[in-house]
């Protein structure tokens, strides 16, 4: 999940138009916004990131849980076949989205 660029349209204050902007996300949080005319950016600190992504980390624990006894239940044969690949890949993707919020780079 790391980082992920977004080209979109936005107001743009300084250039007083709608212009392209460079969205950047560190996993599902947003980390800058920049003006590809006039490269006006607003950065979020790394502080409210990190914030963020803790408070959010209990939630969607309890969520993947959730899912996983579901599809335990609707899919076992599904789910264990899926088991020992997500059991790997999950703590990579937790790892990748903890490494781009911590990040300082935008």
């Amino acid at each position: 999940m790391s980082t992920r660029a977004v080209f979109t349209t936005l107001w743009c204050p300084k250039c007083l138009a709608d212009t392209t902007h460079l969205v950047m996300y560190a996993g599902h949080y947003l980390k800058v916004i920049c003006c590809t005319q006039c490269q006006r950016s607003i950065f979020r600190s790394p502080s409210a990131l990190r914030r963020e992504y803790v408070h959010d980390l209990p939630a969607r624990a309890c969520d993947l849980a959730r899912r996983s006894v579901r599809e335990a239940h609707q899919h076992p044969v599904d789910f264990l076949k899926h088991l020992p690949t997500r059991l790997v890949m999950k703590p990579l993707e937790i790892s990748s989205e903890i490494y781009a919020i911590l990040s300082e780079a935008s």
